[in-house]
């Protein structure tokens, strides 16, 4: 048996570099908060250079796999479900932000006919087309943040009117008081 293994060839070259590529692909997966497989026909290299581009804003990067290699990759990072949506031109984009990446994803894919965004991974739920559609109309972080700031000011004023209100009883108060003592 000893003699089996000694005499099995090595991995050849193309091997060694496939599986470091679905290595690579299965460590950026297994990281990202989120992960969108997007596919495209007769779309111009150089727009999606600027998709890439684009995507780089957010913290996001767009890879393009062979099918094969990421079906594997997905496979060992536990997306196992996102493997049927790579089929003809695929492409790959693990983010942090999936509100992000989607608005970018969506609003490429709304100016360029052959695009298409074709399913998403986020936090462990597979979402379809229409959810990552719902995603990407949501508001951005910092404008959800705005709001909540913005929700606070009136309560302050509310807080501000109530405590003068109290203030003014507590000098009628000690007015009325102090009114009583000089009577006295």
């Amino acid at each position: 048996m000893t003699a089996a293994v000694a005499d099995a060839p090595a991995p050849r070259l193309g091997q060694r570099a496939r599986a470091h590529v679905v290595h690579g692909l299965t460590q950026t997966l297994s990281g990202a908060k989120a992960m969108f497989v997007v596919g495209w026909e007769k779309v111009p290299v150089p727009e999606i250079e600027s998709l890439r581009r684009s995507l780089n804003t957010v913290s996001a990067a767009l890879t393009v796999v062979k099918n094969s290699l990421g079906q594997r990759a997905l496979r060992d990072s536990g997306l196992a479900t996102l493997g049927a949506h790579l089929r003809g031109t695929s492409a790959v984009t693990a983010a942090a932000d999936p509100v992000a990446v989607s608005k970018v994803l969506m609003t490429f894919a709304n100016g360029h006919e052959g695009f298409v965004v074709r399913g998403a991974m986020v936090e462990g739920q597979a979402l379809t087309v229409e959810a990552i559609k719902a995603l990407a109309a949501l508001p951005s972080r910092e404008v959800l943040l705005a709001k909540v700031v913005g929700m606070q000011a009136p309560a302050r004023g509310l807080v501000g009117v109530l405590s003068g209100v109290l203030r003014q009883a507590v000098f009628v108060i000690e007015a009325i008081r102090k009114s009583k003592e000089k009577s006295s």
